[in-house]
């Protein structure tokens, strides 16, 4: 009986006795807290990195000493803080001559992102108050930033574009200060008697109404054959009218230098609106000589 008490005496000593069956206390992980100098930050690192075995520094078959996992698996979360604040744990490893091994994709560094600042892994960190209300600032920062390099890009688009506007503007005239002459239409730079004003126009009409209506198949028909005979007497005088206007419009034009059969089939149609342009153009050649 004494021996059994003895034993369950041995059995609840308190930790730290010496005993095999005595529980280990257990790690606390290090609490995230921001460095105050990347020097600072080095010199932890370079420390961690010195309390490590051989093995763990140099075998491939061991994760990277300073990768994220291997960080977090140690307790190490601000160091995991401070490699995320200093260029990520590739680039820190790098600077202290530490191995780097890319055992899956979590490890591997990612590709960089547009708009600032490199990816950070999503990796379950504990962090203090103080760093997250840090990493906080810092992102509102960038988007500050961001936001601003946004503006300044619009300003300096917008100022050519106003230059360019401005350079739109026709050149004034140079020179004395009367008003340019306006530049001559293109209708006056064509052959004239190929234009037909109002009056024209209307000899025009005539001459074919009377003719269809004198000498039409329709006329016969639909109208007596007294009014037929008068439209026949009408259009004949008045084709004889315009081919004496005609004939006397070609001569006018031989005179003036002008295309005198050209004007000729215009009075022919059109009778005394042709006759009529074609005598202010004559007249008005002396003036411009």
């Amino acid at each position: 009986m004494l021996l059994l008490c003895a034993a369950a005496a041995a059995l609840r000593l308190a930790p730290g006795t010496g005993s095999p069956l005595a529980a280990r206390p257990r790690a606390r992980p290090v609490v995230a807290a921001a460095f105050r100098s990347v020097d600072e930050f080095e010199a932890a690192a370079s420390a961690y990195l010195s309390s490590l075995n051989e093995t763990a520094r140099s075998d491939p078959s061991f994760p990277s000493p300073l990768s994220y996992k291997a960080l977090q698996s140690h307790g190490r979360v601000d160091l995991v803080e401070g490699c995320m604040e200093y260029g990520g744990y590739v680039s820190v490893s790098r600077r202290l001559g530490a191995r780097v091994t890319f055992e899956n994709s979590i490890d591997a560094p990612a590709a960089p992102v547009l708009g600032g600042g490199g990816a950070e892994p999503q990796v379950n960190l504990v962090l203090s108050a103080a760093a997250k209300e840090e990493r906080l600032a810092q992102q509102l920062q960038r988007v500050q930033q961001a936001a601003d390099d946004a503006t300044d890009g619009d300003a300096r688009a917008g100022a050519p574009a106003r230059a360019w506007q401005s350079s739109e503007l026709p050149p004034l005239p140079l020179g004395g200060g009367g008003a340019a002459s306006p530049s001559p239409k293109p209708e006056d730079q064509g052959f004239p008697f190929l234009r037909l004003d109002e009056a024209q126009r209307g000899g025009l009409l005539g001459v074919v109404l009377l003719l269809s209506a004198g000498f039409g198949r329709s006329s016969e028909q639909a109208l007596p054959a007294e009014v037929v005979g008068s439209f026949k007497l009408a259009a004949v005088a008045l084709s004889v009218a315009h081919l004496a206007m005609a004939g006397y419009g070609a001569f006018l034009a031989t005179q003036s230098g002008e295309a005198a059969a050209a004007w000729f089939v215009k009075i022919l149609l059109t009778g005394f609106g042709g006759l009529s342009e074609l005598t202010r153009s004559t007249d008005d050649k002396p003036n411009e000589a």
